[in-house]
C-alpha cells in the first residue's frame, strides 16, 4: 500500500486495537506482490509456532519447555535464548536448522530478560519470580545440551529492574555478561 492509502499526509494515527481493524480491504490500490508468504489476508490468524508446540513460556511459568527442532540427532546444537525478542528470530533459526541439519532448542519465556538482577513486572505487578525461576532452569538446559552456539536475545526496552542502580544500560549490560 502507498503512505497515501493509509494515513492522510501530516496524519499521525491513534493507536488502534487488532479487533479494530476491519475485516474488509482497504480502500484504494492494497495489492500486493502474489509471491508474499504468507498471504496478507492470512495474518489476522497467524500465531507464532513456538506458542502452538507449546515451546513458549508463558508469565507464570516457570519450567522451560523441552522441545527440539530442526534434527533431533545432529552433531551441531544450537540453543536459542532470551524473551520474546529471542522468539522472534525462531523462525529464521528453524529454516537454518533444517537447511543444515542442526538440533535447534528454543529456550523463550515472555518478558523475562536474560540478565543477571531482579526485574519487576507491571502485568503481575510486583518483582517478576518466576522469570529468575526460569532463566536459572534454562540456563542449566541449555549448558545439559552442550551446544555449538548460543544465541541470546533479549529486549532493552521495558526492563524494570527492581533496583534504582541496575537501570543503567552499563549496569543492565553487565547483568547480561554475568548471564552469558
Amino acid at each position: 500500500p502507498t503512505s497515501s492509502t493509509l494515513v492522510a499526509p501530516g496524519h499521525v494515527p491513534a493507536v488502534i486495537q487488532w479487533r479494530q481493524i476491519p475485516a474488509r480491504r482497504l480502500p484504494g490500490d492494497t495489492r500486493l506482490p502474489r509471491d508474499v508468504q504468507p498471504a496478507l489476508g492470512d495474518a489476522r490468524t497467524d500465531r507464532e509456532r513456538l506458542a502452538d508446540d507449546g515451546c513458549f513460556t508463558w508469565l507464570e511459568g516457570t519450567q522451560p519447555a523441552d522441545c527440539v527442532y530442526g534434527d533431533a540427532h545432529a552433531d551441531t546444537t544450537v540453543v536459542l535464548i532470551g524473551d520474546s525478542h529471542a522468539g522472534h528470530w525462531f523462525p529464521a533459526f528453524n529454516v537454518l536448522a533444517k537447511r543444515n541439519g542442526w538440533r535447534l532448542i528454543p529456550l523463550v519465556k515472555a518478558s523475562c530478560p536474560f540478565i543477571d538482577m531482579r526485574v519487576y513486572h507491571p502485568s503481575v505487578g510486583r518483582e517478576y519470580t518466576e522469570c529468575a525461576a526460569w532463566r536459572a532452569r534454562a540456563i542449566r538446559a541449555a549448558n545439559a545440551a552442550r551446544p555449538d552456539l548460543v544465541v541470546v536475545a533479549t529486549a532493552y526496552r521495558g526492563n524494570r529492574p527492581m533496583a534504582a542502580a541496575d537501570t543503567s544500560a552499563k549496569a543492565q549490560g553487565e547483568a547480561m555478561a554475568r548471564e552469558i
